[in-house]
């Protein structure tokens, strides 16, 4: 027969006892860290709680396996091989981003990638790395357009 609870941790509850009186516990697992794929893409409720979901199930995703594999390209949760981007109509490139124009006053970023208040860019410094990317990706689109290419962002 099953036991009470234990006190203390509500999501967390005894089962089955087994003949040799070990318990199986069975417990919920919080939605933001466990989610599927409607409440990790659509409600997003990992980002509005500030979490890293330690798995995504992409359920009743259109498009079976291949649209569930889109969704997680989308989400950056799914690492093709290189072989993926190699077809030669594709052409990929990767951004260059200089210590020095991302953390221009110095420091090192926090663990949240957040750097102390004294040391955030100025307007001037923030658009000295975003014309750098712009320029990146007008001389790579322009590359991708003379070969007849499809460009694949980074």
């Amino acid at each position: 027969a099953p036991t009470a609870a234990k006190p203390g941790n509500p999501r967390l509850q005894p089962m089955f006892t087994t003949s040799e009186g070990r318990q199986l516990m069975v417990g919920v697992l919080p939605v933001s860290l466990f989610a599927s794929g409607h409440t990790h893409f659509v409600s997003r409720m990992a980002h509005l709680m500030h979490t890293t979901p330690y798995m995504v199930h992409t359920t009743f995703q259109y498009g079976g396996a291949q649209g569930k594999r889109h969704r997680l390209r989308e989400g950056m949760m799914w690492e093709d091989g290189p072989e993926y981007y190699a077809k030669p109509q594709f052409l990929a490139y990767e951004l260059d981003l200089p210590y020095s124009l991302v953390y221009p006053n110095g420091g090192k970023p926090g663990s949240d990638g957040t750097v102390p208040f004294g040391q955030r860019t100025t307007v001037e410094q923030h658009f000295a790395l975003v014309h750098h990317q712009l320029r990146q990706l007008r001389n790579a689109l322009a590359l991708a357009q003379a070969t007849g290419r499809v460009l694949i962002l980074p």
